[in-house]
């Protein structure tokens, strides 16, 4: 199994589909917090949670995405995935942690090792984090993992309840030290 230590309390896990239901209890415990960034965590459950993760075990085997598990103290804080498109050299991460997780460094460490292994293994060229506007925690975790605010893409991010203006940071291969400069 992959397994990648965030330090001493924490590492990345390949997520596989016995971790579905571990994953719906972090989600449904999150709703109402999640649910104000992410479609995703609404009415989210085991049967969605094993969806998803089969889906990105799929991308895995055709070489186009990964989703990791992010384990603090051997449970499952959050998850951070990774689309890529090899001949573009490009990706988006996108990540989501619990809120009792939340400033522990978690998802900047998960961040910095994902992009680490995207540049590096994969050798891609640039990496965007997409945040809806306004979710100061998302944008603060990809400024202090070193990405750079691109710009505004207004009204690009889709959801239920209407359309959303959509604040895009990047890191590029050239520029990347896993010290948060790029």
């Amino acid at each position: 199994m992959l397994h990648y230590p965030l330090g001493d309390d924490a590492d990345l896990r390949l997520l596989l589909p016995y971790h579905a239901e571990e994953l719906a209890a972090l989600v449904v415990r999150n709703e109402a917090y999640l649910g104000q960034w992410l479609d995703l965590a609404r009415r989210f459950d085991q049967t969605k949670a094993l969806a998803l993760i089969n889906e990105f075990l799929r991308r895995l085997a055709d070489d186009g995405g990964i989703m990791l598990g992010i384990f603090h103290q051997g449970e499952l804080a959050g998850m951070i995935s990774n689309r890529w498109e090899r001949a573009w050299k490009n990706s988006e991460l996108t990540y989501l942690l619990g809120a009792e997780y939340q400033g522990k460094g978690l998802m900047t460490r998960a961040v910095k090792a994902l992009t680490d292994y995207s540049f590096g293994d994969l050798a891609l060229r640039r990496i965007e984090i997409i945040v809806q506007a306004g979710n100061e925690a998302s944008a603060g975790v990809a400024k202090r993992a070193g990405y750079r605010f691109e710009g505004i893409r207004e009204l690009s991010v889709g959801r239920e309840d209407g359309a959303f203006d959509a604040e895009i940071y990047v890191a590029l291969a050239p520029r990347w030290n896993r010290n948060g400069n790029n």
